[in-house]
This record gives structure tokens, sequence and C-alpha cells, in this order.
């Protein structure tokens, strides 16, 4: 759903003009960008087992950002949509995952949980979602590439990523995802009172909040993979440059 909504120069975007414009789209991309507590709703998918319990967060919104009058709006245009939309939604998509993929993010979770953590702690249990409206193409046209939304649900990590992607560029994300809830706290904690914005045109502390989050990780990652994982560096480069960072 979130794939039709033209958000111009913002972070969260994953605008794919092919998919059409239906009539809600216009309706729903104003309450977005007017409802300070937009961004739940990038990740709105993951965080329920089934439709019935996301209807029923969206009638009477949980998260404080969405309960003033303009969140309110929003969930209400947000289930009129996906009513119509239908969408089937995302798919646990482990065995979609090659084997080397999935063992090298598992090596690199247990290194950064064992140098961030301790020894001791082990790495929350992890779940691969596919979500296709996540992917796109890169723009030199080589290779289809991802973005990746997660949360934490019940103590397990859920990830959503496009599956059908070049498989160096999807271990990249992945493992890029699975970093924020270790390295976002203290940069939140820089920040204290700040809500996230990821609108470029916005600015202010929110914006600079969203920049501080994304390179925290990338820098803690670019370690990350230089310490245990000399052999994909390339293709984290490639992965950076694709961001501009």
């Amino acid at each position: 759903m979130l794939a039709r909504l033209p958000l111009g120069a913002d972070a969260a975007s994953i605008y794919r003009a092919e998919l059409g414009r239906p009539a809600w789209v216009e309706g729903l991309l104003a309450a977005y960008c007017a409802a300070r507590g937009r961004l739940v709703l990038q990740v709105v998918g993951l965080l329920f087992d089934d439709r019935a319990a996301l209807e029923a967060a969206l009638a009477e919104p949980p998260w404080a950002g969405l309960r003033d009058e303009a969140g309110g709006v929003l969930c209400e245009r947000f289930a009129r949509a996906l009513a119509e939309l239908s969408p089937p939604g995302c798919a646990l998509a482990e065995p979609r995952v090659a084997p080397w993929l999935l063992d090298t993010v598992c090596a690199l979770r247990a290194a950064l949980w064992r140098e961030e953590r301790g020894a001791s702690i082990a790495p929350p249990p992890l779940l691969l979602f596919h979500a296709p409206s996540l992917g796109h193409d890169h723009h030199d046209g080589r290779a289809r590439a991802t973005h990746g939304r997660a949360v934490f649900v019940g103590g397990a990590q859920r990830i959503a990523v496009d599956l059908d992607c070049e498989p160096e560029q999807l271990l990249c994300q992945i493992v890029h995802e699975a970093t924020h809830v270790l390295t976002d706290p203290a940069v939140r904690a820089r920040f204290e009172g700040v809500a996230q914005d990821t609108a470029a045109t916005a600015g202010g502390d929110g914006f600079a909040l969203h920049r501080a989050l994304e390179r925290a990780v990338v820098d803690r990652d670019q370690r990350l993979f230089e310490t245990h994982a000399p052999r994909y560096l390339e293709a984290y480069a490639r992965w950076r440059r694709r961001y501009g960072v």
C-alpha cells in the first residue's frame, strides 16, 4: 500500500509508479504527511500476526503518536485503503533464503551482539519476511536491491525485505536492519524528546535524528564486515553508495 504513495524526498519512501494511483491515494497521502506518528505505519504490517488484530489497532491506535486527530484520520484512511486493496501481506520467508546467506546473517548477528552486549548475550530469534513492495532496481539497472523494515514482537526480531534481489545486497540490508536495535538507543539518548522524521524537506531536529540513526548503523556495520566478513566489503561498499553514505 505505501508503495503507492509518492512521498518525494523522504527516506522512508518506497514509491513505485508502476503500481498505479488508486482513488484513495490522495487522501491517504495527505493524512500521512499531516500525522506526526506516521512512521508507525511503515512497520505496522510486521507488528500483528493476523488481519483482525491489525484492523483493531487501526480502529483504536495504541501508539501515542497516532492518538491525536491527525493520527486518527490517518489510521481511518489507512484502514479504508487496506480494505479496498486487500493485500496478502508479508510472508514468512526463511525457506526462500539461500543457506549461505542465512548462515552469514546468523554469524554476523552473533558477533554483533557478543561485541555490543557481552559474550553471554545471544541475539534474539530472527524471522525474515518476504515483502516484494520493498524491492527496487539499482539506478544503473544492474541488479535488484531492497529496502527493509524491522520490529521486535514477543522477543523476536522481525525483518521484512524483498528476497528477489541480489543476494549480497540482501545480506547488507538484513544486517543493517538487524543492527538498528543495538545502535539506536545511544543516538536517541542524544536527541531526547525529538521525534524522528524521515522527510528531507522537514529539516530540523527530527531529520537530524534520522540521519544520526542511519550513520551510526552504517559505521557499526562497516566495522562488523571488516572484522568478521571481509569478503563482502565490496558488496557493502556498493550498498553504501546506493544510499549515499
